[in-house]
């Protein structure tokens, strides 16, 4: 799995510096390739400034994965990386946290997005104690394959 976006400017360029590259290599030594968008949310709490930052995201992916051809043969899709939900960091500690709501809604609209876009289904990259601590359980991510990290490195 490769990091082809962040919601981040200064690590997006990085990813797309990296992204051809590392895809082309992969592919070359026979490995099959997948992509990631690394999410970080936005400080609101309006559902439609949500909506419309997960959606801004969503559509990043779609166009970095534009820029690289769209998917190939040994191309997995795209997974959404969801892990942290600080919104805000004071002296280098997080000082305000997304409400589950919040985050929920920024997950399904991205990966709703996503989907309707390009017509493949993305996967939720995630852990468990993130999963139950700061998501509400949700009958539109439940359609979504899930790749979870096996242990909480917390």
């Amino acid at each position: 799995m490769i990091k082809a976006s962040d919601s981040r400017d200064d690590a997006d360029v990085l990813a797309k510096k990296f992204v051809v590259m590392d895809r082309n290599a992969a592919q070359a030594a026979g490995i099959y390739t997948g992509f990631y968008h690394y999410a970080v949310l936005p400080n609101t709490s309006d559902r439609a400034a949500i909506i419309t930052d997960a959606t801004t995201e969503a559509q990043k992916a779609v166009w970095r994965l534009t820029s690289l051809g769209g998917f190939n043969t040994r191309d997995l899709t795209y997974a959404l990386d969801l892990e942290n939900n600080c919104i805000k960091i004071s002296r280098g500690v997080c000082t305000k946290y997304a409400a589950r709501s919040s985050v929920t809604l920024w997950a399904e609209t991205w990966m709703s997005v996503f989907y309707s876009k390009t017509g493949r289904k993305p996967f939720l990259y995630s852990y468990p104690s993130f999963l139950e601590g700061a998501m509400n359980r949700s009958a539109v991510l439940r359609d979504f394959p899930l790749w979870w990290r096996y242990r909480d490195w917390e």
